[in-house]
């Protein structure tokens, strides 16, 4: 947060979609080009976790993506590449596509990426894959790890804290007391604030009751109006 010109762009900036993202580098290198959210037309995708065997299936994953899909990567990252693979099944990347579509494209991405795991590794180990992606209103997102006991990393949902959060309303982790104007008053009352849903890596307030898990391999899928709901992957690509 010490980038002057990311205070000042925040600072006059509205949005009802919005990413963040904070990159531990892996086995590819620290750089600008190598950092989440990669976008592809109006598609906006990140990734947190790792695709085993990348270096090793990357070659064959590349061919799968469409040419111009390709010259739009600017990275290096198993990131990137699944992102690009998920932009080509889509189609047109500068239009709106039903969630079913949405949804579809991503299960094929994890299918072709565990098909040529398969294929080139005598002995596959499981990948982790908690994504989340967007067209600026509806949003997709997944934790999924495919070991039959091994755990994802931790993705959660809430359809509450967005009230604590804004300090608009009162409960914000910074203030003493949740309370979050001077006199000790908050500005508007909780039932005034909008529909919303926010997903995370980690819950973000002190209060648990505002969080539940992501089910291990299972998406959370949230439409135009802040609907959303849980549904499984399919069996045939979570397990290696």
């Amino acid at each position: 947060m010490n980038d002057a010109n990311f205070r000042s762009i925040c600072s006059n900036t509205s949005t009802h979609t919005l990413f963040a993202h904070i990159r531990a580098a892996t086995s590819t290198a620290i750089n600008t080009a190598n950092n989440h959210p990669f976008t592809f037309g109006k598609h906006v995708f990140m990734h947190n976790g790792t695709i085993a065997h990348f270096s090793i299936i990357r070659r064959r994953l590349s061919l799968l993506i469409s040419q111009p899909i390709f010259e739009l990567m600017s990275g290096t990252t198993d990131s990137e590449h699944f992102a690009a693979l998920y932009a080509t099944y889509l189609g047109d990347i500068n239009v709106e596509h039903p969630l079913s579509h949405m949804l579809q494209c991503l299960k094929q991405t994890i299918q072709s990426i565990v098909s040529l795991q398969k294929e080139l590794v005598t002995q596959v180990n499981p990948s982790s894959i908690n994504i989340a992606t967007t067209d600026g209103t509806q949003l997709i997102a997944l934790r999924f790890r495919n070991h039959p006991t091994e755990q994802p990393p931790s993705l959660y949902y809430s359809v509450t804290a967005g009230v604590s959060l804004n300090r608009k309303f009162p409960g914000h982790p910074d203030y003493k007391n949740g309370q979050n104007s001077s006199n000790g008053q908050a500005l508007k009352n909780e039932h005034e604030h909008g529909k919303h849903v926010i997903i995370a890596s980690e819950p973000t307030t002190y209060k648990e009751e505002d969080w539940d898990l992501v089910p291990k391999n299972h998406f959370v899928v949230v439409d135009s109006e802040s609907n959303h709901s849980l549904h499984p992957s399919e069996n045939y690509f979570c397990n290696i």
